[in-house]
């Protein structure tokens, strides 16, 4: 349907006209701002990460000068020098409130401990408590991370578990050594353990929750913060602290991971810590989906636009062919008529108007040719009664010569009555079509005057039905298959007695006449050649003329009746032939259907 029809050609191509210039340009600027999207997307954040990392130094900054507090205070660091060790509990209070000053410097830190080396004593002072221990073995070891590390400070995170799903914040320890400057002897080491509010603060304003992953590590690798708790991948951890500059971005495609990962490194004065934050493909290039989603919005209205301008478009255009050639398929079935009186005044206007002068021509010329054909039919019928009522004439009168010859006055007049009648009845041809009743009755009047030319040697039957006798039928049709039978299939031999019959009934909308006879009857290569005779207009063997009775009747049914009508040929059941006619009922002679 597609390959032939005009509109849908029509259609898809103003369809293609629309959207493949529509769709390039959607793909072009998918491309374009998608990349542009992303560079600037990706500047948006190094400098949004390299803002956290200022912050984070400044914070950071605020904890290293509390710890170096210690040192603008020389009566502390003289007291630390020359102290008695033996007095304890003086020691304890003269440490104890300077620590508190400590502690309370910043809100975030939650305990500030100090060892003093020689005497191997610890004092630890919490917004909830205050302690005064004997220092382990144990814990100068751990102490002295502090000497191996630059500017003598450690920070070092609180253990803890890791568990996946949400952002979380670790506590974190600075730890640094006091010395009596500018000499390089030790007096203490002084620790502060920092809550980790204050860089969970600073690490929710670097990343948007559910889109991009943020994490701050320790030298060591150690998360500080992460905004999914146990997401970050060592490998890629070991990768970033591997790398020597102190910013970058690097494209990471591991595990559930794919996309862009940014780092920012903050000085190792401050802790050397790592900002890192990864940003998936699709978070990138979120934008550019958005303004190509808007684009195939606007788009998609214009296709729609496009496709209801085309279907209205193409049917300004085809609905008028499609009405041309539905009128073209109808007159190819027969049905004369133009169902159109105008196309509109354009070309295709034009050529309806001319289709439709076309036809009225034919019908003009069908016309003409149907009322000669049925002059020519008219005339062949009056030929043919020309030529049956002399044959049939000349047979009666030898009968009437032979009854006057005998004196019988009575039927002398019964038969030229008969007489009269056929051949008034034969002879008007005015008439083409008659009662049923008539036609039977001319019928009966032939019979009879052969009836008196045979005497025994002769029957027939005559059985119609009543409630069918006021249907009109074409003239003369039932008496050129009786003079058939006379002619052609009359069988006496043997002391044979010959008999015809004729019924007529109703079946539905059609009328069935039915003549039947005993003669000869007809073989079935014999009745072959008569259907082609009559079917196909052929002549007989030898040259001979059809029977001209037979045709007169089956062209006569085709003429009024068209493939309504039928005649049948068969043998008789009880031998000789059977003619059927069926036709249909048409209006009664009074205007009334039967």
């Amino acid at each position: 349907m597609i390959r032939t029809s005009l509109r849908n050609k029509f259609i898809i191509l103003l369809l293609l006209i629309s959207v493949l210039p529509f769709a390039a340009s959607v793909l072009f600027t998918y491309l374009y701002t998608r990349d542009s999207l992303k560079d600037q997307f990706l500047q948006e954040n190094v400098n949004l990460m390299s803002l956290g990392s200022v912050h984070l130094e400044s914070y950071m900054d605020e904890l290293m000068d509390i710890t170096l507090s210690f040192y603008s205070d020389p009566a502390f660091i003289n007291y630390l020098r020359t102290a008695d060790r033996a007095n304890d509990y003086e020691t304890f209070w003269t440490v104890r409130d300077e620590l508190t000053q400590v502690l309370y410097a910043n809100e975030n830190i939650q305990r500030v401990s100090i060892a003093l080396v020689k005497d191997k004593r610890n004092i630890l002072v919490s917004k909830s408590r205050v302690s005064f221990s004997a220092i382990t073995d144990e814990q100068l070891a751990e102490y002295a991370k502090v000497d191996d590390s630059p500017n003598h400070v450690y920070i070092e995170t609180m253990p803890g578990p890791v568990q996946k799903g949400g952002a979380s914040g670790t506590s974190f320890t600075i730890l640094r050594s006091l010395t009596d400057a500018p000499s390089t002897n030790l007096l203490a080491y002084f620790s502060i353990q920092v809550a980790p509010a204050r860089v969970k603060s600073i690490s929710e304003k670097l990343y948007t929750p559910g889109q991009e992953l943020f994490s701050i590590l320790t030298s060591e690798g150690v998360p500080i913060f992460s905004s999914d708790a146990g997401y970050e991948d060592p490998e890629l951890v070991e990768r970033i602290r591997g790398l020597k500059p102190d910013s970058g971005t690097l494209e990471w495609d591991r595990g559930d991971f794919h996309g862009i990962v940014l780092y920012e490194r903050i000085a190792n004065t401050d802790g050397g810590w790592t900002l890192m934050k990864s940003i998936p493909y699709e978070n990138l290039y979120r934008q550019g989906f958005r303004i190509t989603q808007i684009n195939i919005a606007i788009g998609l209205v214009g296709i729609v636009l496009a496709m209801v301008a085309a279907l209205l478009f193409s049917l300004r255009i085809t609905s008028p062919l499609r009405i041309l050639l539905d009128n073209i398929r109808r007159i190819e079935k027969g049905k004369m008529q133009v169902g159109f009186e105008s196309l509109g005044h354009d070309e295709i206007g034009v050529l309806g108007e001319s289709f439709r002068q076309m036809v009225g021509r034919l019908n003009h010329l069908i016309d003409r040719e149907y009322k000669l054909e049925i002059e020519n039919k008219a005339n062949q019928l009056k030929v043919l009664q020309s030529q049956i009522n002399p044959h049939f004439l000349h047979n009666a009168l030898q009968s009437i010569g032979a009854l006057a010859l005998k004196n019988h006055g009575a039927q002398v007049y019964a038969l030229v009555t008969n007489l009269s009648k056929i051949m008034r009845y034969s002879m008007n041809t005015d008439e083409d079509k008659v009662t049923l009743i008539r036609e039977v009755g001319n019928a009966e009047a032939f019979l009879l005057l052969h009836k008196e030319r045979f005497d025994d040697e002769f029957e027939y039957e005559i059985d119609v039905d009543a409630d069918i006798l006021n249907v009109p039928v074409p003239k003369m049709l039932l008496q050129p298959i009786i003079e058939n039978y006379f002619k052609h299939g009359m069988d006496l031999s043997g002391g044979k007695t010959g008999m015809l019959r004729i019924g007529g009934w109703r079946e539905e909308n059609d009328i069935v006449l039915v003549v039947a006879d005993n003669g000869r009857g007809i073989g079935s290569e014999r009745l072959q050649q008569l259907y082609l005779q009559l079917h196909e207009d052929r002549p007989g063997q030898h040259g001979e003329e059809p029977n001209i009775g037979l045709r007169s009747v089956y062209f006569r049914l085709r003429l009024y009746y068209g493939s309504r009508a039928s005649l049948r040929l068969a043998d008789g059941e009880a031998g000789g032939l059977q003619v059927t006619i069926r036709l249909p009922i048409e209006i009664a002679a009074k205007g009334e259907a039967l």
